[in-house]
């Protein structure tokens, strides 16, 4: 037996967008942990750093799409279930909830915390999807070699299943209806804990990293796909760092935030503006003004993304992008109430949304990036085995 380290990424596409998902694992026994066999084959014979690819149909690895897990149920037999007294949830065309919520319909050992899918919710009745998110899509599975094969022994803890590793929490769910808007945009989706004024909140500096070293590294990675030289940027709801490449070096890169002194201690920045967007969404500058926008961890503060989104476009130059980074940590007094609703996934399908309602934005795209090692001088690595996790949504401008 040898293992080796590697990541999967899965490309796909659902009806207004494309998708990456990809995976980090430190040690995979390549005959045994469910790789397609000449995928397997191939990587054997490749450099570090080289990658091979194989197209799969997910239903062909894991549990096939059947039409008998698209089931109506009363209304009434959707709930939650908790030792703690809590809200109701309410049930909404297009969104994931826990399959408990329904386990009186389906039986309580039906994998209770897999998510299924409302396809309808109606007065009195409500379609559900119980089949995986990704079941009947095409995926093209890329694996990249990250090291060199190592002798290993029975008792290795390898993932056994890559792809279902892979696929479970949440990809899939990224993905709109094809023909029917996911029910977000509900008055109480974006009313928050604390409503006061966001300048108490944010009135004192906070010079400190949120995310960690790692995660802030795929973030410039990514930026750096979409930065050529001499760009004009804008950095949306920024802070006193901007998670942009070190190159190119000569970015012009104006600085939108909460925090004058956040803003000052940006050392990328060559202009700065204090704004609160939840008081005044317009932004203070010409049209086609930028080269690209970037919004890092920020997102799920706005009350109303959709108008800021569309100020945006504006201030962008056609064909422009607009990328935006979150991670699984926030502040959660400020987010939006929805935001602690959604599954990880499903987030991105909100910000797409954001994009794809606005009707200013094309080549809508998202990717996410899980699975690895968190770094050892991170102060929660005893907490936390994994980096936080990255997702990102961009599109350009039409």
């Amino acid at each position: 037996m040898h293992t080796v380290p590697l990541e999967v990424a899965l490309d796909w596409a659902s009806p207004h967008a494309r998708h990456r998902d990809r995976y980090y694992f430190d040690r995979v026994d390549l005959a045994r942990d469910g790789l397609p066999a000449d995928l397997g084959e191939q990587l054997q014979e490749l450099p570090v750093g080289k990658s091979a690819q194989v197209d799969i149909l997910f239903d062909n690895w894991q549990e096939p799409y059947r039409q008998s897990r698209i089931r109506s149920l009363p209304r009434e037999q959707f709930r939650r279930r908790s030792k703690h007294p809590l809200p109701p949830v309410i049930p909404r065309t297009g969104r994931f909830y826990p399959r408990r919520f329904v386990s009186d319909a389906i039986g309580a050992d039906n994998g209770a915390n897999w998510p299924l899918r409302c396809l309808q919710a109606g007065e009195q009745a409500l379609r559900i999807d119980l089949n995986h998110p990704l079941a009947g899509r095409h995926l093209a599975m890329q694996v990249t070699l990250l090291g060199e094969l190592l002798p290993g022994s029975d008792q290795d803890d390898t993932p056994g299943d890559i792809l279902a590793t892979c696929t479970t929490n949440g990809p899939g769910m990224q993905a709109s209806l094809p023909e029917v808007d996911t029910d977000f945009f509900t008055e109480e989706a974006f009313r928050r804990i604390d409503e006061a004024v966001d300048g108490e909140f944010y009135a004192s500096p906070r010079l400190v990293q949120h995310l960690d070293a790692t995660c802030r590294g795929y973030i410039q990675d990514l930026y750096a796909r979409f930065m050529q030289p001499g760009m004009r940027v804008l950095d949306l709801m920024s802070s006193w760092v901007s998670h942009l490449p070190a190159q190119p070096d000569d970015l012009v890169v104006h600085g939108l935030g909460m925090n004058a002194g956040e803003l000052q201690a940006n050392t990328r920045l060559h202009d700065t503006t204090v704004q609160d967007l939840n008081q005044d969404g317009r932004l203070p500058f010409d049209e086609a003004t930028f080269d690209a926008v970037i919004c890092t961890a920020s997102i799920e503060y706005l009350i109303r993304p959709r108008e800021v989104i569309r100020d945006v476009a504006r201030i962008l130059k056609p064909g422009a992008p607009l990328v935006i980074t979150f991670s699984d940590r926030w502040f959660p007094t400020k987010a939006i109430q929805l935001w602690s609703e959604l599954y990880d996934f499903e987030r991105l399908q909100l910000v797409t949304d954001y994009l794809r309602h606005s009707d200013q934005f094309a080549e809508l795209a998202s990717e996410s990036l899980r699975g690895y090692p968190r770094p050892v001088d991170d102060p929660y690595v005893r907490q936390l085995d994994y980096s936080d996790p990255v997702f990102a949504v961009w599109g350009y401008r039409i």
